[in-house]
């Protein structure tokens, strides 16, 4: 723990008691992340004593029987008996049975457990830095001191800087023996490392959402970004279980509702307003409350708020990430965002706004989905990533590049339009128009390039490719094979 030197310093020393909390709660419920969090985080960088107490003596004991399971009864007889290997302190310095007892039942989440330890690594460096930059305010205003001795402490801030970075370095072989060679031995590997896009043939060709990873749709206005990316979230929450966190800078949280709605009852919105207006039958009303019955709660939060900034964004990603855990991000879209500083362009704002967002994803190590306007430029053609909107730093920052261009028909040149029916409802007749689309992976950084044909149900807000329509054609077929045996034939 760093020493307070000084009342001066010391009432304005940066602390982050919450993630300190956090991360020994997590150690507690999940005792097999000590290994990885010794190798980040010190005792030394904790604030609180008794913080620090408890996290030395959950990892001497931990590793003193290397036992998986941290015992509360266990645990405190052990303090109790002063058999902290380093530290020596009686359970007092630990904050007493019943600090501990609370501290337990935090409830730290293990997937947020790399945010807590930065949380606590960054506020060891600002206090570190505040004390440095108090001492060089001392020698400056004593007269005998020389500049050389200024320097020299000026050094040792710059050197404080640094330790984040330098634990950052790994030895690559490490690295490759614990995460390649020893899972692929032991059967671990998994063939598709990151989450289910919902589109199993953008899967293949990316390897899914990573942790980590920027993912950039990117389409002219009206094109159909705007329906890809719920359901990358809606897959993304069906993964991990944990909400995702859309931003919607262009339409409001009404108007998202409504295409969800939609597109999970195959029921356009006007056509809705019309039945809604005679009067639903009984039949309808049940399947409506179908509907809010399947839609999990609080797992699709929604920000709405126009002209969001990037510090903003950040602050609301990071403080929901401690408070549910997040399965990702998604923004629709990136160019309606603000950068924190004036730039002297837009094409220097946008790429500084990529580069947080990049930089977000590895903080949270989760997956980034942000959706981008092409340029209008050429639009009688593929778009490339030429067209990308105002800075082709998005292009170096993104892990991968979607691209979405309706398909044109090989004669006329025009969209690809197909009217798969029309029904009449009081009196107003409804067509059925599947757009074809193309979503062309145009940079997969761990993957590879590629086409992916789709239909676009307009109105639904429902994208299928040929995959996504075999598994629901081979379900259908299930389900009459089910309902024929359950009739008792042999």
């Amino acid at each position: 723990m760093i020493q307070h030197q000084g009342q001066r310093a010391t009432d304005r020393l940066v602390f982050d008691h919450e993630a300190e909390r956090l991360v020994i709660s997590t150690l507690f419920y999940d005792p097999r992340v000590i290994p990885d969090v010794v190798k980040e985080l010190k005792q030394t960088e904790f604030h609180q004593e008794e913080n620090a107490s408890l996290y030395q003596a959950m990892v001497d004991f931990y590793y003193s029987d290397f036992n998986p399971v941290l015992n509360l009864k266990d645990l405190v007889a052990y303090l109790k008996k002063g058999k902290l290997l380093d530290v020596g302190s009686p359970i007092d310095q630990a904050g007493g049975v019943g600090y501990i007892g609370k501290i337990a039942g935090e409830g730290g989440q293990v997937s947020n457990i790399k945010y807590y330890t930065t949380r606590i690594k960054e506020a060891a460096l600002k206090r570190n830095c505040q004390l440095l930059a108090e001492r060089i305010l001392i020698k400056c205003q004593d007269q005998k001191s020389t500049i050389q001795q200024i320097r020299l402490l000026v050094g040792d801030i710059q050197s404080a800087s640094s330790q984040t970075e330098q634990s950052r370095i790994y030895d690559l072989r490490e690295v490759m023996t614990e995460h390649v060679i020893d899972k692929a031995i032991s059967g671990e590997l998994e063939s598709k490392p990151g989450f289910s896009s919902g589109i199993p043939e953008w899967d293949k060709l990316t390897g899914g959402l990573r942790p980590g990873s920027l993912n950039i749709i990117a389409a002219r206005p009206s094109e159909g970004k705007s329906t890809l990316g719920p359901i990358f979230a809606e897959s993304l929450v069906n993964e991990t279980g944990l909400p995702v966190l859309i931003f919607s800078l262009e339409m409001m949280a009404e108007s998202l509702a409504w295409r969800e709605f939609s597109r999970i009852t195959g029921r356009k919105q006007t056509d809705i307003r019309v039945q809604a207006a005679d009067g639903l039958t009984a039949a309808e009303k049940d399947e409506f409350n179908r509907v809010r019955e399947q839609m999990p709660e609080g797992k699709y939060l929604v920000c709405d708020k126009a002209g969001l900034d990037m510090q903003s964004l950040i602050g609301i990603c990071r403080a929901q990430h401690t408070k549910t855990g997040l399965g990702g991000v998604v923004v629709d879209y990136l160019q309606l965002l603000k950068a924190d500083n004036n730039y002297r362009s837009r094409h220097e704002e946008v790429g500084n706004i990529s580069g947080q967002l990049k930089q977000l994803s590895k903080d949270l190590s989760l997956p980034v989905v942000a959706l981008c306007q092409l340029n209008r430029s050429g639009e009688d053609g593929n778009p490339s990533m030429r067209d990308m909107s105002q800075s082709d730093k998005i292009n170096m920052d993104s892990d991968t590049v979607t691209m979405i261009h309706r398909k044109a028909d090989e004669k006329t040149k025009s969209k690809k339009l197909e009217d798969v029916g029309s029904r009449d409802t009081g009196g107003v007749v409804f067509h059925q128009v599947i757009e074809k689309l193309v979503l062309t992976v145009a940079k997969a950084r761990e993957g590879q390039r590629g086409k992916i044909e789709v239909d676009h149900h307009m109105g639904l807000f429902r994208i299928e490719s040929p995959q996504m329509k075999r598994e629901v054609e081979d379900s259908e077929r299930f389900e009459q094979f089910d309902e024929f045996n359950e009739l008792g034939f042999d």
